[in-house]
């Protein structure tokens, strides 16, 4: 079920995202599954971030609404972060629009902060 869900909501874009997602998945035991839930709504580093030291970059995708708010606090949180939205793109952002993902991860790279 949470393998159906997650090609449906995140493979909408691009149909490869949702081969990729099904493939990746199903590989997954109970276990991984538990784990990679936990981590996905349990995420505990929050304290951690101000203490980022390295140049830092989040980007999170147009169509994934609920990841905005998280990525918005990152950026704000890490020092001198950039923060940034990767347009026509779902979960799988660097998948959905990497054209887009590359030209933003480039640009920061080249910017030497």
């Amino acid at each position: 079920m949470l393998v159906d869900l997650s090609v449906k909501q995140y493979g909408s874009l691009n149909k490869r995202v949702g081969e990729f997602l099904r493939q990746e998945m199903n590989r997954y035991d109970h276990r991984t599954s538990v784990r990679v839930m936990s981590a996905a709504f349990g995420y505990a580093g929050r304290e951690t971030l101000k203490q980022i030291k390295s140049p830092s970059m989040i980007l999170v995708a147009e169509d994934n609404k609920r990841t905005h708010p998280q990525g918005e606090e990152m950026a704000a949180t890490i020092p001198k972060a950039k923060f940034g939205v990767i347009k026509r793109a779902n979960h799988l952002l660097n998948m959905d629009n990497p054209d887009d993902f590359n030209r933003e991860v480039v640009g920061f790279l080249r910017s030497g902060i």
